[in-house]
Protein backbone atom coordinates (compact mmCIF):
# COMPACT_ATOMS: atom_id res chain seq x y z
CA UNK A 1 0.00 0.00 0.00
CA UNK A 2 1.42 3.46 -0.89
CA UNK A 3 0.41 6.50 0.75
CA UNK A 4 0.41 9.80 -1.06
CA UNK A 5 -0.05 13.28 0.64
CA UNK A 6 -0.62 16.67 -1.16
CA UNK A 7 0.78 14.79 -4.55
CA UNK A 8 3.87 13.29 -2.50
CA UNK A 9 4.76 9.59 -2.07
CA UNK A 10 5.24 9.05 2.15
CA UNK A 11 7.00 6.23 2.06
CA UNK A 12 7.36 5.92 5.60
CA UNK A 13 3.50 5.44 5.61
CA UNK A 14 3.76 2.56 3.28
CA UNK A 15 2.96 -0.71 4.14
CA UNK A 16 2.70 -4.54 3.11
CA UNK A 17 0.48 -6.92 3.33
CA UNK A 18 0.91 -10.78 2.89
CA UNK A 19 -1.83 -12.34 1.23
CA UNK A 20 -3.52 -14.94 3.68
CA UNK A 21 -5.42 -16.90 1.18
CA UNK A 22 -3.12 -19.70 -0.65
CA UNK A 23 -5.24 -20.24 -3.91
CA UNK A 24 -4.23 -19.30 -6.95
CA UNK A 25 -3.82 -15.15 -7.46
CA UNK A 26 -7.17 -13.53 -7.19
CA UNK A 27 -6.77 -10.00 -7.94
CA UNK A 28 -10.20 -9.18 -6.21
CA UNK A 29 -9.48 -11.67 -3.50
CA UNK A 30 -6.48 -9.72 -3.02
CA UNK A 31 -8.20 -6.30 -2.85
CA UNK A 32 -10.55 -7.25 -0.63
CA UNK A 33 -8.66 -8.80 1.87
CA UNK A 34 -5.71 -6.12 2.19
CA UNK A 35 -8.77 -3.15 2.22
CA UNK A 36 -10.54 -4.99 4.94
CA UNK A 37 -7.06 -5.53 6.92
CA UNK A 38 -6.42 -1.91 6.33
CA UNK A 39 -9.07 -0.60 7.89
CA UNK A 40 -8.80 -2.88 11.05
CA UNK A 41 -5.84 -0.71 12.15
CA UNK A 42 -5.78 2.75 13.49
CA UNK A 43 -4.25 4.21 10.63
CA UNK A 44 -5.22 7.47 9.28
CA UNK A 45 -8.58 7.44 6.75
CA UNK A 46 -7.35 8.64 3.47
CA UNK A 47 -9.03 11.11 1.48
CA UNK A 48 -9.29 8.72 -1.68
CA UNK A 49 -8.59 5.45 -2.39
CA UNK A 50 -6.63 4.39 -5.86
CA UNK A 51 -7.14 1.32 -7.64
CA UNK A 52 -5.26 -0.23 -10.39
CA UNK A 53 -8.17 -1.92 -12.32
CA UNK A 54 -11.39 -1.23 -14.13
CA UNK A 55 -15.41 -2.08 -12.97
CA UNK A 56 -14.42 -5.49 -11.42
CA UNK A 57 -11.65 -4.10 -8.85
CA UNK A 58 -13.86 -0.80 -8.31
CA UNK A 59 -17.13 -2.67 -7.20
CA UNK A 60 -14.89 -5.36 -5.27
CA UNK A 61 -13.05 -2.20 -3.40
CA UNK A 62 -16.82 -0.35 -3.06
CA UNK A 63 -18.20 -3.86 -1.53
CA UNK A 64 -14.82 -4.32 0.84
CA UNK A 65 -15.37 -0.61 1.99
CA UNK A 66 -19.14 -1.19 2.79
CA UNK A 67 -18.08 -3.82 4.83
CA UNK A 68 -15.84 -2.15 6.75
CA UNK A 69 -18.02 0.63 7.55
CA UNK A 70 -15.76 3.02 5.80
CA UNK A 71 -17.56 5.67 3.32
CA UNK A 72 -14.43 7.47 1.63
CA UNK A 73 -14.23 7.78 -2.52
CA UNK A 74 -12.70 4.74 -4.65
CA UNK A 75 -11.68 5.39 -8.05
CA UNK A 76 -9.89 2.83 -10.54
CA UNK A 77 -7.38 3.12 -13.23
CA UNK A 78 -7.29 0.71 -16.40
CA UNK A 79 -4.03 0.43 -17.75
CA UNK A 80 -5.07 -0.11 -21.51
CA UNK A 81 -6.95 3.73 -22.21
CA UNK A 82 -5.79 5.06 -18.53
CA UNK A 83 -9.59 5.27 -18.25
CA UNK A 84 -10.87 6.22 -14.67
CA UNK A 85 -13.91 4.49 -13.17
CA UNK A 86 -15.59 5.93 -10.14
CA UNK A 87 -18.78 4.59 -8.02
CA UNK A 88 -22.33 5.69 -9.62
CA UNK A 89 -21.14 6.11 -13.08
CA UNK A 90 -21.39 3.44 -15.62
CA UNK A 91 -19.00 5.02 -18.39
CA UNK A 92 -15.23 5.65 -17.66
CA UNK A 93 -13.70 8.81 -17.53
CA UNK A 94 -11.23 9.91 -19.80
CA UNK A 95 -8.75 12.81 -19.01
CA UNK A 96 -6.15 14.28 -21.51
CA UNK A 97 -2.39 12.95 -21.05
CA UNK A 98 -1.29 16.34 -19.97
CA UNK A 99 -3.76 16.56 -17.05
CA UNK A 100 -2.19 17.38 -13.58
CA UNK A 101 -4.76 14.97 -11.94
CA UNK A 102 -4.39 12.24 -14.65
CA UNK A 103 -1.23 12.51 -13.98
CA UNK A 104 -1.57 12.04 -10.26
CA UNK A 105 -3.47 8.98 -10.53
CA UNK A 106 -1.16 7.35 -12.99
CA UNK A 107 1.81 8.15 -10.42
CA UNK A 108 0.04 6.71 -7.63
CA UNK A 109 -1.19 3.89 -8.90
CA UNK A 110 2.70 3.14 -10.85
CA UNK A 111 4.01 3.57 -7.34
CA UNK A 112 2.11 1.24 -5.52
CA UNK A 113 2.47 -1.44 -8.12
CA UNK A 114 6.22 -0.99 -8.08
CA UNK A 115 6.29 -0.78 -4.08
CA UNK A 116 3.58 -4.66 -4.31
CA UNK A 117 5.82 -6.30 -7.31
CA UNK A 118 9.39 -5.06 -5.07
CA UNK A 119 7.68 -6.84 -1.92
CA UNK A 120 6.60 -9.90 -4.12
CA UNK A 121 10.18 -10.83 -5.72
CA UNK A 122 11.56 -10.22 -2.18
CA UNK A 123 9.26 -13.09 -1.00
CA UNK A 124 9.98 -14.76 -4.27
CA UNK A 125 13.70 -15.24 -3.52
CA UNK A 126 13.20 -15.76 0.27
CA UNK A 127 11.07 -18.84 -0.57
CA UNK A 128 13.35 -20.31 -3.61
CA UNK A 129 16.05 -19.62 -0.67
CA UNK A 130 14.47 -21.54 1.67
CA UNK A 131 13.97 -24.55 -0.40
CA UNK A 132 18.20 -24.18 -1.51
CA UNK A 133 18.85 -24.34 2.47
Amino acid sequence: MAVFENGISQKSEYRKFRIKFKNSPDDYKMIREVLIRRFKNSWPIPDIIVIDGGKGQLSTALSALKESGIKIPVITIAKKFEEIYYAGKLLPLRLDKKSPARQLIQATRDEAHRFALSYHRLLRAKKLYEKIA
